[in-house]
Protein backbone atom coordinates (compact mmCIF):
# COMPACT_ATOMS: atom_id res chain seq x y z
CA UNK A 1 0.00 0.00 0.00
CA UNK A 2 1.28 3.49 -0.82
CA UNK A 3 0.20 6.84 0.54
CA UNK A 4 0.51 10.20 -1.28
CA UNK A 5 3.99 11.63 -1.73
CA UNK A 6 4.76 15.33 -1.51
CA UNK A 7 7.87 16.27 -3.47
CA UNK A 8 9.32 19.40 -1.88
CA UNK A 9 10.58 21.59 -4.71
CA UNK A 10 11.75 25.18 -5.23
CA UNK A 11 13.74 27.01 -7.90
CA UNK A 12 15.80 29.06 -5.47
CA UNK A 13 18.90 26.83 -5.16
CA UNK A 14 22.22 28.69 -5.39
CA UNK A 15 24.84 25.91 -5.29
CA UNK A 16 23.24 24.25 -8.33
CA UNK A 17 20.84 26.83 -9.82
CA UNK A 18 17.38 25.61 -10.87
CA UNK A 19 18.50 22.05 -10.18
CA UNK A 20 14.99 20.59 -10.08
CA UNK A 21 14.65 21.25 -13.82
CA UNK A 22 18.21 20.48 -14.96
CA UNK A 23 17.82 18.39 -18.10
CA UNK A 24 19.49 15.06 -18.88
CA UNK A 25 18.41 12.41 -21.38
CA UNK A 26 15.48 14.64 -22.30
CA UNK A 27 14.04 14.81 -18.78
CA UNK A 28 14.29 17.38 -15.98
CA UNK A 29 15.84 16.07 -12.75
CA UNK A 30 12.61 15.92 -10.75
CA UNK A 31 10.91 13.84 -13.46
CA UNK A 32 13.42 11.04 -12.84
CA UNK A 33 12.12 10.83 -9.27
CA UNK A 34 8.50 10.93 -10.46
CA UNK A 35 9.14 8.07 -12.89
CA UNK A 36 10.93 6.07 -10.21
CA UNK A 37 8.04 6.52 -7.78
CA UNK A 38 5.51 5.53 -10.43
CA UNK A 39 7.51 2.41 -11.22
CA UNK A 40 6.95 1.26 -7.63
CA UNK A 41 3.18 1.76 -7.79
CA UNK A 42 2.85 5.19 -6.19
CA UNK A 43 -0.34 6.69 -7.59
CA UNK A 44 -0.65 10.10 -5.95
CA UNK A 45 2.34 12.42 -6.36
CA UNK A 46 2.24 16.13 -5.56
CA UNK A 47 4.92 18.70 -6.39
CA UNK A 48 4.76 20.91 -3.32
CA UNK A 49 6.22 24.32 -4.14
CA UNK A 50 5.68 28.00 -3.34
CA UNK A 51 3.39 30.66 -4.73
CA UNK A 52 6.40 32.75 -5.86
CA UNK A 53 6.60 33.41 -9.59
CA UNK A 54 10.10 31.90 -9.79
CA UNK A 55 8.45 28.53 -9.13
CA UNK A 56 5.94 28.81 -12.00
CA UNK A 57 7.98 26.37 -14.15
CA UNK A 58 7.40 23.63 -11.57
CA UNK A 59 3.63 23.97 -11.96
CA UNK A 60 4.04 23.82 -15.74
CA UNK A 61 6.09 20.64 -15.40
CA UNK A 62 3.53 19.06 -13.06
CA UNK A 63 0.83 19.52 -15.71
CA UNK A 64 3.09 18.11 -18.42
CA UNK A 65 3.89 14.90 -16.52
CA UNK A 66 0.42 14.47 -15.00
CA UNK A 67 0.96 15.05 -11.29
CA UNK A 68 -0.67 17.44 -8.84
CA UNK A 69 0.96 20.74 -7.92
CA UNK A 70 0.31 22.60 -4.70
CA UNK A 71 1.63 26.11 -4.13
CA UNK A 72 1.96 27.57 -0.68
CA UNK A 73 4.18 29.43 1.78
CA UNK A 74 7.72 29.87 0.36
CA UNK A 75 9.51 29.77 3.74
CA UNK A 76 7.29 27.94 6.20
CA UNK A 77 7.56 24.47 4.72
CA UNK A 78 5.49 22.88 7.48
CA UNK A 79 2.67 25.32 6.76
CA UNK A 80 2.93 24.48 3.07
CA UNK A 81 2.65 20.76 3.82
CA UNK A 82 -0.30 21.33 6.15
CA UNK A 83 -2.21 23.53 3.70
CA UNK A 84 -1.56 20.98 0.97
CA UNK A 85 -2.84 18.14 3.17
CA UNK A 86 -5.99 20.08 4.04
CA UNK A 87 -6.72 20.99 0.42
CA UNK A 88 -6.22 17.42 -0.81
CA UNK A 89 -7.80 15.73 2.22
CA UNK A 90 -4.67 13.84 3.27
CA UNK A 91 -4.43 12.20 6.70
CA UNK A 92 -0.88 10.97 6.19
CA UNK A 93 1.76 11.28 3.50
CA UNK A 94 5.44 10.89 2.65
CA UNK A 95 7.88 13.73 2.04
CA UNK A 96 10.72 13.67 -0.46
CA UNK A 97 12.81 16.38 -2.11
CA UNK A 98 13.20 17.20 -5.80
CA UNK A 99 16.96 16.50 -5.76
CA UNK A 100 16.58 12.80 -4.86
CA UNK A 101 16.23 10.68 -8.03
CA UNK A 102 17.63 7.52 -6.38
CA UNK A 103 14.99 6.87 -3.72
CA UNK A 104 14.98 3.46 -2.05
CA UNK A 105 11.71 2.02 -3.38
CA UNK A 106 11.49 -0.64 -0.67
CA UNK A 107 11.89 2.04 1.99
CA UNK A 108 9.10 4.03 0.30
CA UNK A 109 6.79 1.01 0.50
CA UNK A 110 7.69 0.24 4.12
CA UNK A 111 7.23 3.85 5.21
CA UNK A 112 3.89 4.01 3.38
CA UNK A 113 2.70 0.97 5.28
CA UNK A 114 3.65 2.49 8.63
CA UNK A 115 1.98 5.83 7.92
CA UNK A 116 -1.17 4.21 6.52
CA UNK A 117 -1.67 2.51 9.89
CA UNK A 118 -0.71 5.49 12.08
CA UNK A 119 -3.17 7.57 14.07
CA UNK A 120 -2.61 10.76 16.04
CA UNK A 121 0.67 12.71 15.97
CA UNK A 122 3.27 10.38 14.44
CA UNK A 123 6.19 10.54 12.03
CA UNK A 124 8.72 8.25 10.37
CA UNK A 125 12.32 9.44 10.57
CA UNK A 126 14.53 7.70 8.01
CA UNK A 127 17.35 10.25 8.17
CA UNK A 128 19.95 7.65 9.13
CA UNK A 129 19.67 6.19 5.63
CA UNK A 130 21.93 7.27 2.75
CA UNK A 131 21.43 10.90 1.76
CA UNK A 132 19.34 11.15 -1.37
CA UNK A 133 17.58 7.79 -0.93
CA UNK A 134 15.09 8.21 1.89
CA UNK A 135 11.73 9.79 2.66
CA UNK A 136 9.99 11.01 5.78
CA UNK A 137 6.46 10.06 6.79
CA UNK A 138 4.03 12.36 8.61
CA UNK A 139 0.47 12.33 9.84
CA UNK A 140 -1.45 15.57 9.62
CA UNK A 141 -1.75 15.51 13.43
CA UNK A 142 2.05 15.57 13.73
CA UNK A 143 2.16 18.59 11.43
CA UNK A 144 -0.53 20.32 13.46
CA UNK A 145 1.41 19.69 16.66
CA UNK A 146 4.56 21.29 15.25
CA UNK A 147 2.71 24.28 13.81
CA UNK A 148 0.86 24.86 17.07
CA UNK A 149 4.13 24.90 19.01
CA UNK A 150 6.21 27.07 16.71
CA UNK A 151 6.20 30.72 15.67
CA UNK A 152 9.30 30.63 13.44
CA UNK A 153 8.46 31.17 9.77
CA UNK A 154 11.53 29.35 8.39
CA UNK A 155 10.88 25.63 8.89
CA UNK A 156 12.94 24.06 6.10
CA UNK A 157 14.78 21.73 8.48
CA UNK A 158 12.08 20.56 10.88
CA UNK A 159 13.26 17.13 12.08
CA UNK A 160 15.11 18.37 15.20
CA UNK A 161 12.01 20.30 16.25
CA UNK A 162 9.85 17.18 15.97
CA UNK A 163 12.43 15.46 18.19
CA UNK A 164 12.28 18.25 20.77
CA UNK A 165 8.50 17.95 20.93
CA UNK A 166 8.85 14.19 21.48
CA UNK A 167 6.36 13.39 18.75
CA UNK A 168 6.14 9.58 18.57
CA UNK A 169 8.08 8.14 15.66
CA UNK A 170 9.39 5.04 13.95
CA UNK A 171 12.04 4.35 11.33
CA UNK A 172 12.68 1.82 8.60
CA UNK A 173 15.96 -0.06 9.20
CA UNK A 174 18.74 0.62 6.71
CA UNK A 175 18.98 -2.24 4.18
CA UNK A 176 22.39 -1.28 2.82
CA UNK A 177 25.49 -2.71 4.44
CA UNK A 178 27.36 0.56 3.89
CA UNK A 179 28.09 3.56 6.04
CA UNK A 180 26.01 6.64 5.38
CA UNK A 181 29.14 8.77 5.19
CA UNK A 182 30.69 6.61 2.43
CA UNK A 183 28.15 7.43 -0.28
CA UNK A 184 26.34 10.52 -1.50
CA UNK A 185 23.31 10.32 -3.82
CA UNK A 186 21.60 13.66 -3.26
CA UNK A 187 21.99 16.30 -5.99
CA UNK A 188 23.11 19.53 -4.37
CA UNK A 189 26.33 20.57 -6.15
CA UNK A 190 27.67 20.40 -9.74
CA UNK A 191 29.75 17.35 -8.80
CA UNK A 192 26.60 15.57 -7.62
CA UNK A 193 24.96 16.24 -10.97
CA UNK A 194 27.96 14.71 -12.75
CA UNK A 195 27.53 11.56 -10.64
CA UNK A 196 23.79 11.59 -11.37
CA UNK A 197 24.40 11.67 -15.13
CA UNK A 198 26.66 8.61 -14.94
CA UNK A 199 24.18 6.67 -12.81
CA UNK A 200 21.13 7.77 -14.79
CA UNK A 201 22.76 6.68 -18.05
CA UNK A 202 23.59 3.31 -16.50
CA UNK A 203 20.24 2.59 -14.79
CA UNK A 204 17.50 4.89 -16.10
CA UNK A 205 17.84 4.40 -19.85
CA UNK A 206 14.62 2.41 -20.24
CA UNK A 207 13.34 1.63 -16.73
CA UNK A 208 13.32 3.32 -13.35
CA UNK A 209 12.78 0.56 -10.79
CA UNK A 210 16.38 -0.67 -10.40
CA UNK A 211 16.95 -1.75 -6.81
CA UNK A 212 19.04 0.66 -4.77
CA UNK A 213 21.51 -2.18 -4.00
CA UNK A 214 22.66 -2.18 -7.64
CA UNK A 215 22.97 1.60 -7.76
CA UNK A 216 24.98 1.73 -4.53
CA UNK A 217 27.27 -1.12 -5.58
CA UNK A 218 27.97 0.57 -8.93
CA UNK A 219 28.70 3.89 -7.17
CA UNK A 220 31.22 2.23 -4.86
CA UNK A 221 32.86 -0.14 -7.34
CA UNK A 222 33.40 2.51 -10.02
CA UNK A 223 34.85 5.05 -7.59
CA UNK A 224 32.17 7.70 -8.11
CA UNK A 225 32.78 8.82 -4.52
CA UNK A 226 35.96 10.43 -5.81
CA UNK A 227 33.81 12.90 -7.76
CA UNK A 228 31.36 14.14 -5.13
CA UNK A 229 31.91 12.66 -1.66
CA UNK A 230 34.13 15.58 -0.60
CA UNK A 231 30.99 17.75 -0.68
CA UNK A 232 29.44 15.82 2.21
CA UNK A 233 31.13 17.80 4.98
CA UNK A 234 29.99 21.12 3.50
CA UNK A 235 26.51 19.66 3.05
CA UNK A 236 26.34 18.50 6.67
CA UNK A 237 27.53 21.87 7.97
CA UNK A 238 24.80 23.62 6.01
CA UNK A 239 22.12 21.28 7.37
CA UNK A 240 23.46 21.76 10.89
CA UNK A 241 23.28 25.53 10.53
CA UNK A 242 19.70 25.29 9.30
CA UNK A 243 18.67 22.90 12.07
CA UNK A 244 20.23 25.18 14.70
CA UNK A 245 18.08 28.14 13.70
CA UNK A 246 15.98 29.15 16.73
CA UNK A 247 12.58 27.52 16.80
CA UNK A 248 10.30 29.87 18.70
CA UNK A 249 7.86 27.85 20.75
CA UNK A 250 4.60 29.33 21.93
Amino acid sequence: MTVPILITARMKSTRLPQKALLNFLGKPLVEFQIERLRSSGVQEIVICTSWKSQDDPLEVLAKEVGVECFRGDPDNVLSRYYDCAIELGLKGFLITYADEPFLDLQLIKDTSMIISKSVGPFWVDNSKSIDGTFCYGLTIEALKTMLNENENNDTEVWGPFAERLRIPKAFVPQRMNVKKEDIRLTIDYPEDFEVFKILAKEFFGYKFDTDLFKIVNFYLKTGLHEINLFRSEEYKKRLLMQSNKPWITK
